[in-house]
């Protein structure tokens, strides 16, 4: 789809952008122009974290990839329909390196709006291999997690 974003003056020299559709999330870091191609994952896996319900303040936790893009995991929750009580699954996300961080502070904010998202507590990491499932745990302490372990998904 198309859709365009107005961005007040001064306009930052880049954007983090996350986008949804057909159950594949993508993030993406450009530079402000006038238009811009997103392209969702072709090689994918897939990701659940299972304690997702057991977490109030899930505003706090976004997914960064390796290069420092970043993914709001609340709004992934939202756009895919994921109630209080349930876990949150991913089912097409860019294979590579990713963790979990945890921005639960006006300090922590500010991190994650400068691309500071290395000072931010990691919560969960894991490797997502293209069609491997990763289950993954987000601890509540902030002591990081590594995955549960992944599968491999045949369709």
């Amino acid at each position: 789809g198309r859709f365009s974003i107005p961005v007040p003056p001064p306009a930052p020299a880049t954007v983090q952008c996350g986008v949804m559709g057909n159950g594949a999330v993508a993030a993406f870091a450009s530079p402000v122009r006038d238009g811009l191609d997103v392209v969702l994952p072709a090689i994918a896996g897939s990701v659940a974290i299972a304690d997702w319900a057991e977490h109030s303040r899930v505003r706090a936790f976004w997914l960064v990839s390796e290069d420092g893009r970043v993914i709001s995991l609340s709004a992934v929750a939202e756009k895919a329909g994921a109630r209080r009580g349930m876990s949150l699954s991913i089912h097409r996300l860019a294979t590579g390196r990713w963790r979990v961080v945890r921005a639960d502070s006006l300090e922590a904010w500010l991190s994650l709006a400068r691309g500071l998202t290395g000072s931010l507590p990691t919560v969960a990491e894991f490797d997502l291999a293209p069609g491997a499932i990763q289950e993954i745990r987000i601890q509540q302490d902030g002591t990081s997690a590594r995955s549960a372990g992944s599968r491999l998904l045949f369709e």
